[in-house]
């Protein structure tokens, strides 16, 4: 499978204008970057917004499913999180987790 175009992060990260304007390719560079590096606080910081605003379907291709259980786990420990996740939209980033770890393995 290819990599897919993740064109949401330009909405995501409307207030970041670094990110806003990379690629899809510079974004997917720059999230590997930050995991080669061990930065896992910014890391989560990107993964838990992804969670909050974007779409499942680029999520998986971005983000392995233990980074997305992680953001679900900060999220059900926030309530001010909570406020801005729909319950239908949590779920559907757990089935994209389990998701996640079969499409990682290939």
């Amino acid at each position: 499978m290819g990599k897919r175009d993740v064109r949401s992060h330009r909405f995501i990260f409307w207030d970041r204008p670094s990110f806003r304007d990379m690629s899809s390719h510079d974004f997917r560079r720059y999230v590997e970057e930050l995991r080669q590096k061990g930065r896992r606080d910014e890391l989560a910081r990107i993964v838990r917004r992804f969670v909050q605003w974007g779409s499942a379907t680029e999520g998986v291709t971005l983000f392995r499913a233990e980074e997305i259980k992680e953001a679900l786990e900060q999220i059900r420990r926030s309530s001010r999180s909570l406020q801005f996740c729909d319950p239908v939209r949590l779920r559907a980033w757990e089935k994209a987790a389990e998701y996640a770890k079969r499409f990682h393995r290939r």
